[in-house]
């Protein structure tokens, strides 16, 4: 009986992507019309490279590079169970490995971070954040305080959320304002909100204290999902469970950071309940 060596191919670690907030989109899940089915919004193109260069690598979709598409409107914490954690499990399934990587940018760093601390998974070897933003990003808050697309956001992804709000407030008239369909609509945009100091009196130039917002009745802006994601317990969770943790940055770029605000005095709107830029 003759021998037969076989020469097994060097099996690659599953990669598992993670896009940021109004990247994706289920037509039927998100518009109750079309198809129910996930992928980018029309126009994101800003993962292409990405994708492609790990595909030029020997990586293939379904076999050991997956992306997770999810429902970027709800909490970060529902993301990371309900779509975060099935992607895991087909990735461990379709290769026949014992681990994965995670690569996510911007909130989706958010949702792996929400996964890796809250659950008991020693399944992700290497983590990497592209630009997560770990303590809030200040852009949000006119979304968050207004129902406003930030400006700062890319043309396609601005595009996205504006068409979504208008979809809720003209097409489905569910809501009569951009600010009550975020509120009602988009859970994770209270979650993006700074927890650094990033307002400041117009007037006195004065900063205002975040930590001083819990004070204010009816206020927009804490966001307790970071202050709670950022603890040292929970921190040191995520660090036990996996072997390399990465955060990508970028270094010498203007990014909107202190916002002068004016107290909003009229009593019959609830915007801005923490100061109109």
């Amino acid at each position: 009986m003759p021998f037969r060596f076989l020469i097994a191919e060097e099996q690659k670690t599953p990669i598992i992507l993670l896009h940021g907030i109004g990247a994706s989109i289920n037509w039927q899940q998100m518009t109750s019309r079309g198809s129910d089915s996930w992928g980018f919004i029309p126009f994101v193109d800003h993962y292409d490279q990405l994708i492609e260069s790990l595909e030029n690598n020997g990586y293939v979709q379904d076999q050991d590079l997956f992306i997770v598409y999810y429902d970027w409107r709800q909490s970060n914490i529902l993301s990371a169970t309900e779509f975060l954690e099935p992607t895991i499990d087909q990735a461990i399934f379709a290769s026949g490995s014992e681990e994965v990587h995670i690569i996510a940018h911007s909130m989706g760093g958010l949702v792996a971070r929400a996964y890796l601390e809250y659950n008991d998974d020693s399944r992700i070897s290497k983590f990497i954040m592209l630009g997560t933003p770990n303590y809030g990003s200040s852009d949000i808050y006119s979304l968050q305080e207004n129902g406003d697309a930030p400006q700062s956001y890319p043309i396609a992804l601005k595009f996205a959320i504006d068409s979504y709000l208008w979809y809720l407030t003209a097409v489905e008239s569910v809501e009569d304002h951009s600010f009550s369909a975020v509120q009602q609509h988009i859970q994770s945009a209270q979650e993006l909100m700074p927890t650094y100091d990033y307002l400041k009196d117009s007037t006195t130039e004065e900063t205002i204290p975040y930590s001083t917002h819990s004070e204010n009745e009816g206020t927009l802006s804490r966001n307790i999902f970071l202050e709670q994601l950022n603890q040292t317990d929970n921190i040191q969770q995520m660090v036990d469970q996996t072997d390399e943790i990465h955060i990508i940055a970028g270094t010498n770029q203007e990014t909107l950071h202190t916002i002068p605000v004016t107290p909003d005095d009229d009593p019959n709107t609830e915007q801005w309940t923490d100061g109109i830029p």
